[in-house]
């Protein structure tokens, strides 16, 4: 899969924010907020990241097999043990992934009584 340019240059954000986590956020108990671990990653050379950037950043991370967690929006952290990582895939990911496979499939069900099986012609 394609990175984002963003990441491309170096990977001293990436190890920023492995860093912090490591250093000051292991387990679900130390939490930081994803605006907070922004305005960190803002303060200490990447003045110009926004959260979303930082977000791609760290979904890019964890395809790359690093086991950042996250606390149901609250905000991210460092697993302290494969029991953390298990919830956050569970509640994470798991979750979402069931339910826009269900919203899926409700927008299927709606299309086929709205056009039946007719697909376009063109």
């Amino acid at each position: 899969m394609n990175t984002h340019p963003l990441f491309e240059y170096s990977s001293l954000l990436t190890n920023a924010i492995r860093s912090k986590l490591k250093i000051s956020h292991v387990g679900i108990h130390a939490v930081i907020k994803g605006a907070d671990l922004c305005a960190w990653l803002n303060d200490n050379g990447f003045p110009t990241l926004t959260h979303r950037q930082m977000r791609h950043a760290i979904r890019e991370m964890r395809r790359q097999s690093v086991p950042i967690c996250s606390a149901g929006g609250r905000g991210y952290f460092w697993p302290a043990s494969l029991d953390d990582v298990l919830q956050c895939r569970q509640t994470e990911f798991q979750a979402k992934a069931k339910d826009m496979l269900y919203t899926g499939r409700k927008m299927y069900e709606g299309a086929i009584s709205m056009f039946g099986n007719q697909r376009s012609l063109l």
